[in-house]
């Protein structure tokens, strides 16, 4: 078993997102977990992934605005989306306040294995 304190990681920030803060729990070529912090205005322009996985979002506090294939959500604390492989999409604060959340990258056959 390894024992990893997350929190004392330097975080890292990717192209095309603002006051987006992520550090990451665990990641192979097959999965990824990464604990993220967004400030109240920040976020990401709409952009899409080239990796063959599932982008899960699991909000633990505060809200965010999402957006995707023409909608747009706000999603609370202790809510979970996820993004189709390849699919554009749009994530940002609610501007009231930071957020803080879990995104997990995983194959397809993953998210619906039992």
């Amino acid at each position: 078993m390894e024992l990893r304190n997350v929190m004392m990681m330097p975080p890292r920030t990717a192209d095309r997102h603002w006051d987006v803060y992520a550090r990451t729990i665990f990641e192979d070529d097959r999965l990824s977990v990464r604990h993220n912090y967004i400030l109240a205005n920040g976020g990401a322009q709409e952009h899409r992934h080239d990796f063959d996985s599932h982008h899960i979002f699991f909000v633990l506090r505060g809200a965010l605005n999402v957006k995707c294939g023409g909608e747009e959500k706000t999603v609370r604390q202790g809510y979970a989306f996820w993004f189709e492989p390849g699919e554009a999409h749009q994530v940002c604060a609610d501007g009231e306040q930071d957020a803080e959340y879990l995104t997990i990258n995983c194959p397809s056959f993953a998210v619906f294995q039992k």
